[in-house]
């Protein structure tokens, strides 16, 4: 789990974009991109599934929640997804891509890249499948839902704002997640694997 934020969350965003803004220069001087890539996988992983994470945590669902302050008000699930991107600094419309069927978000996130369907798969098989996913920051989206996988190198989180008895935003291994083995679409895109969104990323 998570530790205690020790400091406010606009200033772990402000951290976020310097970090950000020193991966554009490296970047832009050339520096070697197998290394780059690497590393800022190795930040988005930690920033969104533990960084960002741990002021979220607990924070309420609600199918209206729109909030953009942790533990303040709700958020709703595609909400959730769209708030953490723009808290890491995607240029996007948080309000209109959190209204996107989950299908129609992916593709306004990684226009070029397929959207990979694991509906064919029994849970089993679909939770060994991820498992072996390249470490990264995935989003996936349900029959009614939506969220983040985070796979750390080992093994793989459903981050998301959980509907059931509201509880809100939760990290739980993919393995014994209620909200995935009862969905029968399974839809995912990677965000990290994709170069052109972490071009896009870096531009900004």
């Amino acid at each position: 789990m998570p530790g205690t934020p020790v400091i406010s969350y606009e200033d772990f965003k402000k951290a976020i974009n310097v970090k950000r803004l020193a991966y554009k220069k490296l970047s832009a001087a050339g520096f070697n991109k197998r290394v780059l890539q690497d590393s800022i996988t190795d930040f988005w992983v930690n920033k969104i599934g533990t960084g960002l994470f741990s002021y979220w945590e607990g924070t309420g669902w609600n199918y209206n929640g729109t909030t953009q302050i942790p533990k303040q008000g709700s958020i709703a699930c595609g909400y959730l997804v769209t708030t953490l991107l723009a808290d890491m600094h995607v240029k996007l419309n948080r309000v209109k891509l959190a209204q996107y069927a989950s299908s129609q978000m992916m593709k306004a996130l990684t226009p070029g890249q397929p959207i990979k369907k694991y509906d064919h798969l029994g849970f089993d098989m679909f939770v060994k499948s991820v498992n072996q996913l390249k470490k990264g920051i995935y989003i996936i989206g349900l029959d009614i839902h939506t969220g983040f996988i985070i796979h750390d190198g080992t093994a793989a989180y459903f981050l998301h704002s959980y509907y059931h008895k509201n509880i809100g935003v939760i990290k739980e291994p993919v393995a014994t997640s209620n909200a995935l083995k009862q969905s029968v679409t399974k839809w995912m895109i990677s965000l990290t694997g994709d170069t052109i969104f972490i071009e896009n990323w870096l531009k900004e």
